[in-house]
């Protein structure tokens, strides 16, 4: 059966969950959930993503996630690699942690957002683990309710807004609203969502039209000369060509300082993955790192630094030229 398609734009609202391999817990202790939260955190500085709502439960979790420069994939890629490596190097174990690739379905924010938030804060409830949302202490219901200086990098404004102009009648009519029972239609809508999509029959529609079919349409006209730039381009190819701009050795590009800024580094990160298509992975054997956590940061500081620095954008359209040519003799 082929994956269902993963549909990623700027501005995009998601309801994202995982589940343990088997069933199987995926937080045995509060140093686990500790480290989720920690890495929550880091995903939202790093991938330019932002979280509204989680909770954590044993074997599963539940995000709401807004991407308003799209990143979705790289972030949850980073999420559940790195915390199945802190959890099975604390737990002694090895192997997945994680049934597969996490499920994310692309939320209609006009109709869905309120209740989707309401559910994944009644999880908890629901699975009888506590009577009242804010006594599960690992679900993002009870930063809604109160400030906390360790929950600064999560977004509660565009839910709280809704229910009040001032912080505190907010934040008592959201408490209210998220207790109440959960219209079954709403449920439904959001448990068995169809093709990855929880909204109105309009929304589905724009999705389709937008994304979907243009998506089909654009793998049909991928012209000879594309598909020969992406065959014949290599990280080789590359990184001997930034050599010779920078007029470095290969052991000098790959060099790493703390501190110090490898503009030759970063730029050869930022072209395999925009021109080459490379993940994280491949990028992290070019340079001889197993650290994909630095090269998604190096890649964020580099993307950051791009705009307005005129020179570095010379360097980079020529570099491309350069490759083009190579590709397309």
């Amino acid at each position: 059966m082929a994956r269902p398609l993963r549909i990623e734009y700027e501005d995009a609202w998601y309801h994202v969950m995982n589940r343990g391999l088997a069933r199987r817990p995926i937080f045995l202790d509060a140093k686990d959930y500790k480290n989720f939260l920690f890495l929550l955190k880091e995903i939202t500085e790093t991938f330019s993503i932002e979280i509204h709502a989680y909770s954590l439960m044993p074997n599963h979790y539940h995000l709401l996630i807004h991407t308003p420069k799209k990143g979705l994939s790289r972030a949850m890629r980073h999420l559940n690699g790195i915390y199945t490596q802190f959890f099975n190097r604390c737990h002694r174990r090895d192997g997945p942690l994680f049934r597969g690739r996490y499920k994310a379905c692309i939320v209609d924010s006009n109709a869905y957002l309120v209740e989707l938030v309401r559910y994944i804060h009644l999880n908890p409830v629901k699975a009888k683990i506590c009577r009242q949302p804010k006594e599960h202490q690992w679900t993002s219901h009870r930063y809604y309710l109160q400030d906390d200086k360790g929950h600064e990098w999560l977004y509660r404004d565009e839910i709280l807004n809704r229910y009040g102009k001032s912080i505190n009648e907010a934040r008592k009519k959201f408490d209210i609203v998220v207790r109440s029972k959960l219209d079954k239609k709403v449920i439904k809508e959001i448990e068995k969502p169809k093709n990855g999509m929880i909204g109105g029959e309009m929304f589905k529609q724009w999705i389709d039209t937008n994304f979907v079919e243009k998506r089909w349409r654009a793998s049909k006209e991928i012209s000879r000369k594309e598909k020969e730039i992406k065959t014949e381009v290599r990280g080789k190819d590359l990184l001997e060509n930034i050599q010779h701009c920078y007029d470095m050795s290969l052991a000098e590009l790959r060099q790493t300082k703390r501190g110090q800024n490898n503009e030759a580094r970063s730029l050869a990160i930022y072209l395999m993955r925009k021109r080459l298509g490379y993940s994280m992975t491949t990028i992290g054997r070019w340079l001889n790192t197993e650290n994909e956590y630095a090269i998604a940061k190096a890649l964020g500081r580099f993307k950051a630094g791009l705009e307005g620095d005129r020179n570095l954008l010379k360097r980079i359209k020529e570099l491309e030229r350069v490759m083009m040519r190579r590709a397309c003799p």
